[in-house]
């Protein structure tokens, strides 16, 4: 980790070194020092030093971190020079610990928790703390590797870094190969606060002779915040590969890959507190239900701003597992390519019956309220839901979301909402905005776009541009890759927001050119402005039709169907693009206008072809359907 400002601080020293009689030259392995508050007492260990030193300048370093330990007091610092240290430590002192790096300073544990903050000296089970703690503690520079935590006759509790007391934080610390029942690479207490920067949390485990395995990368019952860190290729028997979390968790620039959990949680196992999840990768990740996250219990969670792709849950929730009790929001999020072998093969809301070691009745409803994602491309069998599945004891609201050729089906469970676009018509949302049987024109590659997950684009003339709904809140004011949301990117009339997780870029505004109809469905278009006219055709649903005029009433549009044709279309059946103020009213033909002796409509395609009066028109993405010659 590189510091700005480390050559002021390291000029005072030597001055103050200088009046003190002793002027030392630095070592060529001295660790960089950092812009920190000028104290009295600095501590310097190297695999060259020896504990018979003072170790308070660069040439007289201490062999061991445990012996500088012992003799710093509160608001010491402690410098690691680079370099392998064997050593197993206790810190229950307010102390500063400073490596060479992540890359060049590594700790090795034996048996144990190779560091333990806070006064513990349990066998089994981590007490809370019982009160306010003055300890802090900050850690930086260096890898933490290779503890051993399983035995039951010891503690089984963050193999790496076990936290039992106080505020600590981490920059540029790497846990890595660390072994434990609970919390292989980093353990956190109830009342303990963690914040850390650039962690880096690799190839650790959860495992044991007990059953009750989890969280391999960490188990934090505490407060935890990750910025700009990862968490790759830990593994859980249990609940929680990357990460098991309660309380309060914080995300943000984080990437967790390549995480298997044997139950749940391949991703994050979150239960029973507060989360806000922003530009978060989760990618690649294993579990039996909620592959990338599985969230459960009291508490609010926010997802933002991320992706989920790639994952792959045996049971339920490809992307992510929302069960029992939870309020999850999730906004501008992409889901894709992500997978289930039951139910839910991007997420999965309710409580699953076959669920080990829960009874479904004991359970309340799950909520899941999003705005303004992307699912696509995920999978699961046939009536499972490859997008959403959702249970009896599920609540699932959506707006302005994409649902594309997630198979076998988009969606499969009661669902409600508003401003939706999806490839085929399994999600019956309830709002009179929704737009059923649309291919949306997405990029099937997934970038960046801006930002720092991965979505997919709208392409140029996708039907998803300008067509979300204004409502209701929360509308994001910025897309997944942080563009300001709306732009106007159909340049026809005012800025609407972008259906989707990706907002389109603006482009010059058309002005008063043409207006258009483009149905939502496959809408009849009838011989006059009512019901009562009869069939000339369908407009098919995410066409645009050029409008002519309008009705008096203003709920009928004169359409353009084709060179030959217009006909009317119900304005409910569709959504317009552009101005109509300057639209002309057109009048309605006599009532008398008679209606075909056969409303080839209403035929299906063996009563179509039995009538000469009819013609079935076949669809790529549905049978087809019947209208009058």
């Amino acid at each position: 980790m590189k510091f700005k400002g480390w050559l002021f601080v390291v000029r005072g020293l030597v001055i103050l070194l200088f009046i003190a009689g002793c002027t030392p030259q630095p070592a060529t392995n001295a660790p960089n020092i950092p812009n920190i508050p000028f104290v009295t007492n600095l501590w310097y260990v190297s695999p060259a030093g020896n504990d018979n030193n003072t170790c308070q300048n660069l040439n007289t370093p201490c062999l061991h971190i445990a012996t500088a330990l012992e003799r710093a007091a509160d608001g010491n610092i402690i410098y690691l020079a680079a370099g392998t240290y064997a050593e197993n430590l206790v810190i229950q002192k307010s102390i500063t610990i400073l490596g060479k790096g992540s890359d060049s300073t590594f700790l090795d544990g034996v048996v144990g928790s190779v560091i333990q903050i806070g006064d513990y000296e349990g066998m089994s089970v981590v007490p809370p703390m019982t009160g306010p703690s003055t300890l802090a503690v900050s850690l930086t520079g260096f890898t933490i590797e290779k503890g051993v935590a399983t035995d039951d006759t010891q503690a089984v509790y963050g193999a790496g870094l076990l936290i039992t007391d106080g505020t600590v934080t981490l920059t540029d610390i790497q846990l890595f190969q660390n072994i434990a029942r609970f919390g292989g690479g980093m353990f956190v207490c109830n009342q303990c606060v963690v914040t850390a920067t650039g962690l880096k949390v690799r190839g650790n485990q959860a495992i044991g002779t007990a059953g009750d395995n989890s969280g391999g990368g960490i188990y934090s019952n505490g407060s935890l915040s990750l910025t700009d860190s990862l968490i790759e290729m830990n593994t859980a028997e249990k609940n929680g590969g990357g990460i098991v979390a309660g309380l309060n968790l914080t995300l943000n620039r984080v990437q967790i890959i390549h995480n298997l959990a044997g139950i749940s949680g391949g991703g994050i196992f979150h239960v029973n507190g507060d989360a806000t999840l922003t530009n978060v990768d989760f990618q690649s990740n294993e579990a039996q239900f909620g592959a990338g996250m599985l969230n459960m219990g009291i508490g609010t969670v926010l997802i933002q701003n991320s992706d989920f792709l790639g994952n792959k849950a045996g049971d339920f929730g490809g992307a992510l597992a929302n069960m029992t009790r939870s309020h999850l929001t999730m906004v501008n999020d992409t889901l894709s390519g992500n997978q289930a072998g039951r139910f839910g093969g991007g997420i999965g809301n309710g409580f699953p019956a076959n669920y080990p070691s829960y009874s479904v009745s004991e359970h309340e409803t799950a909520v899941l309220n999003a705005y303004n994602l992307t699912i696509a491309y995920n999978q699961a069998p046939a009536s499972a839901g490859g997008g959403l599945y959702t249970l009896d004891n599920g609540q699932s609201n959506f707006i302005n979301t994409l649902f594309v050729e997630n198979t076998a089906e988009n969606c499969v469970g009661a669902v409600t909402g508003d401003g939706n676009m999806l490839t085929d018509s399994s999600c019956s949302f309830d709002g009179p905005d929704n737009y059923y049987g649309f291919d949306p024109l997405i990029d099937p590659s997934i970038n960046t776009n801006g930002g720092v997950t991965f979505s997919h684009a709208l392409l140029p003339n996708s039907p998803a541009i300008d067509a979300g709904v204004d409502g209701p809140a929360p509308i994001p004011t910025e897309d997944q890759g942080g563009k300001q949301r709306p732009q106007n990117g159909d340049g026809f009339g005012e800025a609407r927001i972008d259906i989707g997780a990706y907002e389109a870029d603006e482009i010059p505004s058309m002005g008063l050119q043409q207006p258009f109809f483009v149905p939502k469905i496959n809408a009849n278009c009838h011989q006059g402005p009512g019901l009562n006219y009869g069939v000339s055709t369908f407009g098919i649903a995410g066409t645009s039709y050029p409008i002519q005029g309008r009705s008096q009433d203003g709920f009928w549009f004169y359409i353009q169907y084709n060179e030959s044709m217009r006909c009317w279309m119900s304005a409910d059946t569709g959504a317009t693009r552009g101005d109509l103020s300057g639209l002309p009213l057109v009048e309605a033909p006599p009532v008398s206008v008679e209606r075909p002796a056969v409303v080839c409509t209403d035929l299906t395609f063996s009563n179509c072809k039995a009538h000469s009066e009819c013609e079935w028109i076949p669809l790529s993405d549905v049978s087809g359907y019947c209208i009058n010659k």
